[in-house]
């Protein structure tokens, strides 16, 4: 179990023993959930930073300063780890090392976390448009202007390509993931917060 708390401090516990393994610490909150991927964790930070750590006594492998604030969770796939800043960016890292894949620049903060389905990435931003990025190269498929900014994360049903986004106006999207037409909406009775 993986936790981390707003004194910057990171927690892996053994939920078996009841005890705690190693802790890892940073200057600032750590607000976003981790992500394990093999033999490593990857942690968000509220300083900007992303941090690799050896999932046995976390050991720092890898350390990358990005920018803003980092409260988007990250996701990993096929050795890339993606996530989003409050500086309005999406970002692509290599596990291997923290290099820089690419980064694709909306206009306000991204606090939600990405969906990843084969070659496409969706994820809301706080500029009130929803975007879905190849993952291979950074570029913009397709995007669409929602009612109010979105922070929640979307969902993606991977067998019949609809992913699911909600909005701060309470609007609720089902967009087709390869063309972004949309399916269906439904008002909900308040601002949607997470999907």
């Amino acid at each position: 179990l993986y936790v981390g708390d707003l004194n910057g401090n990171f927690y892996a516990f053994n939920t078996s023993s009841k005890t705690l393994k190693w802790t890892f610490s940073n200057p600032k909150p750590i607000e976003s959930s981790a992500v394990v991927d093999k033999n490593n964790v990857y942690v968000n930070a509220d300083n900007g930073h992303v941090y690799s750590l050896d999932i046995k006594d976390g050991d720092k492998k890898w350390d990358k300063e990005i920018g803003g604030k980092l409260k988007s969770s990250p996701v990993v796939s096929s050795g890339t780890i993606y996530f989003g800043s409050t500086n309005g960016g999406v970002y692509a890292l290599k596990t291997s090392d923290g290099s820089s894949k690419w980064n694709f620049t909306t206009g306000d903060a991204v606090l939600a976390s990405p969906a990843v389905k084969g070659d496409r990435l969706a994820i809301g931003s706080v500029d009130n448009t929803f975007y879905v990025i190849n993952t291979s190269n950074g570029n913009l498929i397709w995007k669409e202007e929602m009612a109010n900014k979105v922070v929640s994360s979307a969902s993606i049903d991977e067998y019949n390509n609809n992913i699911y986004v909600g909005d701060d106006s309470g609007n609720m999207t089902c967009f087709d993931l390869r063309d972004g037409k949309t399916k269906w909406s439904y008002q909900t009775g308040g601002s949607v917060q997470s999907t």
